[in-house]
C-alpha cells in the first residue's frame, strides 16, 4: 500500500519529467534560431556554458 507521501514524489516526478521535456524542446528551437546566425562551435560553446552555470551549484 502506498503512503501519502508516496503518492506525492509520483506526481512530484511526473511534473520533472514533464518540465524537463519542455526544456529540451526549447532548447531545440533556441538552437535551430541561432544556426541561422551562428557557427556549429559557438552555439555548442554557449551550450555548454549556460548548462556549467545551471549546474554549478551542484558541483560546489
Amino acid at each position: 500500500m502506498q503512503s501519502r507521501k508516496s503518492g506525492h514524489n509520483i506526481f512530484r516526478g511526473i511534473g520533472l519529467m514533464l518540465l524537463a521535456a519542455l526544456a529540451f524542446s526549447v532548447m531545440k528551437v533556441l538552437i535551430r534560431a541561432a544556426s541561422n546566425q551562428l557557427h556549429v562551435f559557438e552555439i555548442a560553446f554557449f551550450r555548454n556554458v549556460f548548462g556549467l552555470l545551471f549546474m554549478l551549484p551542484w558541483f560546489l
